[in-house]
């Protein structure tokens, strides 16, 4: 963007009639450029600086409140009168490209419960808020991603071969009941429906190292028996020479009497 250049008052008032540009905060927003009130009855343009910690152009100068250009671009020209949450993305990679054209808006989705509707956290991982799966324990089950590295986790596990109090937490765990659910059930606490998982997987840890000790200890016996077999070969062959040798040294002793 270009630095202070000014636009007078009369310019940017007509423009802002004639929808050219559109006030945000205390900015007048064009496609190309943006500028902000002087002192002077006037208007400059506001140059932008790339800001290596936000990793964005923000507005300067630094006395005043900084915004993001790309952003201010976006509610001048891109998301209408909505007032849902978004966050831009550059086309071309690059977030020192402000034009508009390299802008994209993508709006944060909402989530809401599946039984009551109530709005929940993005970043949760259940499907329903605490207070239905508090209630509805068939509800209190992780998503589809934590189900399955759970059943990796397990995989190998022969779950009909554990104790009965391991065998019961297991299952539950491997359909996706919480640990909070599971401990509900049991009357226990969470941590040691957690402790029980992880000695589950841990012991299945051992067992796996203990094979694995074995397939190579297996291995080391193989080639130490391959190598006995090849000296035994080369013994047996050493003893048919040595008893013609000596067969043929008898016969010359035989001669001399």
């Amino acid at each position: 963007m270009k630095g202070y250049e000014t636009i007078s008052y009369p310019e940017v008032k007509a423009d802002l009639e004639a929808g050219k540009c559109k006030k945000i905060e205390n900015f007048y927003v064009y496609p190309d450029k943006i500028v902000s009130p002087t002192d002077h009855y006037g208007f400059r343009i506001v140059k932008g600086t790339y800001d290596k910690i936000r990793g964005y152009v923000v507005t300067t100068p630094r006395s005043l409140a900084r915004y993001s250009v790309a952003h201010l671009k976006a509610r001048a020209f891109l998301i209408g009168d909505s007032k849902e949450k978004f966050f831009i993305s550059f086309k071309d990679g690059n977030p020192a490209n402000n034009n508009l054209d390299n802008l994209e808006v993508r709006y944060v989705r909402k989530k809401f419960c599946k039984h009551c509707g109530k709005k929940i956290q993005q970043s949760v991982q259940h499907e329903y808020c605490l207070k239905c799966r508090m209630k509805y324990p068939e509800f209190n089950k992780v998503n589809n991603n934590e189900l399955e590295r759970r059943k990796n986790l397990l995989k190998d596990i022969n779950i009909e071969a554990l104790e009965e109090k391991q065998k019961e937490r297991a299952k539950l765990y491997l359909e996706g009941w919480t640990f909070e659910a599971i401990a509900n059930k049991f009357n226990i606490t969470r941590q040691a429906v957690e402790q029980s998982i992880k000695n589950i997987a841990k012991n299945d840890k051992e067992i796996k190292k203990i094979r694995r000790r074995i397939i190579k200890t297996e291995k080391e016996i193989q080639l130490l028996n391959s190598k006995i077999e090849k000296y035994q070969q080369k013994i047996n062959q050493c003893q048919e020479e040595l008893d013609m040798k000596q067969a043929y040294y008898n016969s010359l002793l035989e001669k001399t009497v």
